[in-house]
């Protein structure tokens, strides 16, 4: 297909993009798959983040988080809804573990820990990669850096409402 062939299914290179941004999310979304959880909250939380941080920590992830990253100021509005779309579904992911087997929690208080987690763990992870750092040496670090912060936020439940900063 030529670049007039592409151009000319698309009213703009704003539509352009964020049908290639969609499709990329679309994608990725369809691979991601935790599996089911077991074991009290802690252990919950280093399974299904370990999963997701594994899933999510890859060149052709992290290559759309750049890319959406650097077109931000020219298409902001796709930038939050890639945001949203990825962010969501790792959130999703953990409070769907949370609240069922052992130890449910209620929907509210999972999808709380679940945006802290997405916030601490694996957030930190990608802010690396998007400057470079090694994907393998990050990938080394998802087994330590999930345990601590599922440790952090299982030691008190009670204390892991936040407000929702977005």
């Amino acid at each position: 297909m030529g670049k007039t062939t592409l151009y000319s299914r698309y009213a703009t290179k704003e539509a352009l993009f964020e049908a290639v941004v969609r499709k990329c999310v679309e994608t990725f979304l369809q691979d991601m798959d935790t599996g089911p959880a077991e074991g009290n909250l802690e252990k919950k939380l280093v399974q299904v983040g370990t999963a997701l941080a594994q899933a999510t920590l890859t060149p052709y992830v992290i290559s759309i988080m750049r890319i959406t990253l650097a077109e931000t100021d020219r298409f902001p509005e796709i930038a939050k809804e890639a945001f949203r779309l990825g962010f969501g579904a790792c959130v999703q992911s953990i409070a769907d573990a949370l609240t069922n087997g052992e130890e449910p929690l209620s929907a509210e208080l999972a999808l709380e820990i679940g945006r802290r987690f997405v916030e601490l763990a694996l957030h930190p992870l990608y802010f690396h990669a998007f400057f470079g750092g090694d994907l393998g040496i990050l990938n080394q670090r998802i087994s330590k850096d999930v345990a601590q912060v599922a440790g952090m936020l299982s030691k008190d439940v009670s204390q892991s409402v936040f407000d929702n900063p977005i």
